[in-house]
């Protein structure tokens, strides 16, 4: 995801948060990016409610920068005589500072944190997971045994990664492909006619990289096997129409069949940051979010109900 969707996204959390803090008594503008009271709430809720880091806080202070610069647009190029630009400004420094001590920089503080995992373990993990995937019989929890699978795969056989690269791969054939490459935005499982893959990367991040790649896996590739195996044979199980061509995006039915209710599903987003919580959903932030429809999303082994 680009920078300047970033910048959206976060802009429309904050005007998500105005809307349920001001209720319906109040319309809601573009004064809002300028109101102290509004900006300051905010930051106590993204550290209080939704806990994110110092780190996360500065770049959504930053991504309201943007919104005040036009606002004061006439104020351009440096905005020094605007009061909420300058406080934006050393509010989002400092907390990046606080950020940058936060983070961890030794393997003794990532265990600290219980962040840090032995490769022997995972490489159980793995195993184990396949035993399971082995030993399953019915078709439909095979599948999603398959899916588990090729979830922790991934991030065994190509680290590092971000959940972003990996939950956004969709599933494209090798005429199509070249089309599919130029827009920036996607990223791309490529199944070429003689069995290989190519894992297609338009927007990857790693801590000091970024840029466009692409990971060949030849068809006898362990990875490449398996992920011809989950789409070919157990995919197809677990896809509805609304997962599109995504290839981890699936849904399971955990609804009373006799409703005649429809599940709704929600596009990716990169909010998300740890593993477990690395799953396609549309959060709009407040402090009272609505109760999990009945109907529920998952990929891989982590389920998450529909707001």
């Amino acid at each position: 995801m680009s920078t300047f969707s970033k910048c959206q996204e976060r802009m429309l959390c904050f005007l998500g948060y105005c809307k349920r803090t001001l209720g319906s008594e109040e319309t809601l503008n573009a004064d809002c990016f300028l109101r102290t009271g509004l900006l300051e709430g905010y930051v106590d809720f993204l550290r209080e409610v939704r806990k994110c880091s110092s780190a996360t806080m500065s770049n959504h202070l930053s991504a309201l920068i943007y919104a005040a610069k036009f606002l004061h647009r006439n104020a351009a190029p440096d905005y020094k005589d605007v009061a909420i630009i300058r406080r934006l400004r050393t509010q989002a420094r400092l907390l990046q500072k606080e950020g940058d001590v936060e983070r961890p920089q030794t393997k003794e503080d990532l265990q600290a944190q219980n962040r840090w995992l032995p490769w022997e373990e995972i490489v159980a993990a793995v195993r184990t997971q396949r035993e399971k995937f082995d030993l399953t019989v019915p078709a439909k929890p095979k599948a999603r045994e398959c899916a588990d699978l090729l979830l922790l795969s991934v991030y065994v056989f190509i680290p590092p990664s971000r959940g972003l690269e990996i939950r956004t791969l969709e599933i494209v054939g090798e005429e199509e492909s070249l089309e599919a490459r130029k827009d920036s935005a996607r990223n791309l499982l490529i199944q070429m006619a003689n069995g290989d893959i190519k894992l297609h990367f338009s927007n990857f991040k790693t801590r000091k990289f970024v840029g466009r790649d692409e990971v060949a896996l030849g068809r006898e590739d362990e990875l490449c096997r398996l992920m011809n195996l989950y789409i070919k044979d157990h995919r197809p199980k677990l896809v509805t129409a609304s997962s599109q061509r995504y290839l981890l995006l699936v849904s399971f039915e955990t609804r009373d069949p006799n409703l005649n209710q429809v599940p709704i599903p929600n596009p990716p987003s990169a909010k998300s940051q740890s593993i477990k919580s690395k799953v396609p959903i549309h959060e709009v932030p407040g402090p009272n979010p609505p109760s999990p429809k009945p109907s529920t999303w998952r990929i891989g082994t982590w389920d998450v109900g529909i707001w």
